[in-house]
């Protein structure tokens, strides 16, 4: 854990294998706790520049909210694939993290990533996300949710970042 606060800020290029594969295993005993099952897809190549750090804490704290979402059992897929932005023809890199949890409804979609707004009750601080959007978009990119709370339900985090970020 205290990796995550000794990483310098500092772009660095890395695969994103490397990343998806240090955020699994840090969490492995969670993940294996709540016998939640973990699906990584990534070109074993595809590298991204950014700061190490700041791109697993946002991850890990994706994950953690599937695991939340997903209570005992489930799936998680975490995707790192290079995409073209349609506006520019642009590359980029796109970094997904999937789960099949109960799903987030439609009127609480809208206030996500606003700071202090949570889903979880007493057990949330509602700063996560908030925190995640600050570091994405620190590093020149976006990040976007889709959710659905009837089947097939889930919900699917996607994190947009320049090629060079």
């Amino acid at each position: 854990t205290l990796g995550f606060y000794r990483e310098p800020p500092l772009p660095t290029t890395f695969l994103a294998v490397t990343l998806l594969s240090s955020v699994t295993d840090v969490l492995q005993a969670k993940l294996l706790s709540t016998q939640v099952t973990v699906e990584k897809q990534c070109d074993d190549l595809l590298q991204i520049t950014a700061s190490f750090g700041d791109l697993r804490q946002v991850v890990s704290n994706l994950v953690l909210n599937s695991l939340d979402a997903l209570g005992e059992g489930g799936r998680i897929t975490l995707r790192a694939s290079r995409s073209r932005n349609p506006l520019d023809g642009s590359s980029r890199i796109r970094l997904t993290i999937a789960d099949n949890g109960r799903g987030i409804g439609a009127e609480a979609l809208p206030k996500l990533f606003e700071p202090f707004f949570t889903t979880k009750g007493s057990t949330g601080n509602g700063l996560g996300l908030w925190i995640c959007m600050q570091i994405v978009e620190k590093h020149g990119g976006s990040i976007w949710v889709r959710s659905r709370v009837c089947e097939p339900r889930g919900t699917t985090f996607s994190i947009l970042l320049p090629e060079c970020a």
